[in-house]
Order: C-alpha cells, then structure tokens, then sequence
C-alpha cells in the first residue's frame, strides 16, 4: 500500500449530519452536492480524525441540532503508509484503544498506548 486509504466512515450527530455511513470505492472519490448539504462536513470529520493533536476549538454548532448534551461520533476504519509516520508518534492523538472488539476510553488520569487499526473519535 503506498497511499491512505479509508474503508469506512461513520458519522452521527456531527453538525448537519445526523447518520453517515460511508463506504469510498478504491481510488479517487468526488463529493458532489449544492451548497451546506455536508461535503465540508465530512472532509471536516476527516481532518479531526487525521489530526496528530486536534486543536480543533468545538462550537455549539459542531452538534446536530446544537445537541451538546447527545454529543458526537465520527469514526473510520482507515490503512496508512508507512511513510505517513503514524507508527512513530511520540505521544498518542487520541486517548482510547481498542480491545479488539470495541473502543475503550480510559478512566480520568489513566493513559494508554493506542494499539488499534481503526481510529475512533467520540466527543460528549
């Protein structure tokens, strides 16, 4: 493999989308749409996921329906290259890791080594 490539991607409650489920064919993709129907939306999701530190400041209008409380999930079963560095981070991006059947947060002060080939992010 000598690209990224992302298998799967799923969204729920992420701004204007309520339920995605994505799954891009091999090779090139294109989002077509008229204007706020999501396509900056899901390249959005995908940036927050490729992140190294997701500085990404989150607004009321990051939640469907400015449903803070219901919070958000945007996750992807993806394949990096080697070249892409991902196996020589320092410091892990996200502070979960998967068990092999499901993502684990961690309790408060607890940290863990991500060991996951499916990247997971779960706000609220």
């Amino acid at each position: 493999m000598s690209a990224p490539a992302i298998f799967h991607l799923g969204i729920e409650r992420f701004r204007g989308i309520k339920t995605l489920a994505w799954h891009p064919a091999k090779g090139v993709n294109v989002i077509l749409g008229g204007g706020d129907v999501g396509k900056t939306t899901i390249l959005d999701a995908i940036g927050l996921l490729l992140s190294p530190t997701n500085p990404t400041t989150l607004s009321d209008s990051d939640y469907h329906s400015r449903d803070i409380d219901a919070g958000f999930v945007i996750e992807a079963v993806l394949a990096l290259p080697p070249s892409s560095g991902i196996n020589y981070q320092i410091k892990p991006s996200w502070p979960w890791h998967w068990n092999g059947s499901k993502v684990v947060v961690p309790s408060p002060g607890q940290t863990l080594r991500p060991r996951l080939p499916r990247r997971a992010m779960r706000v609220g």
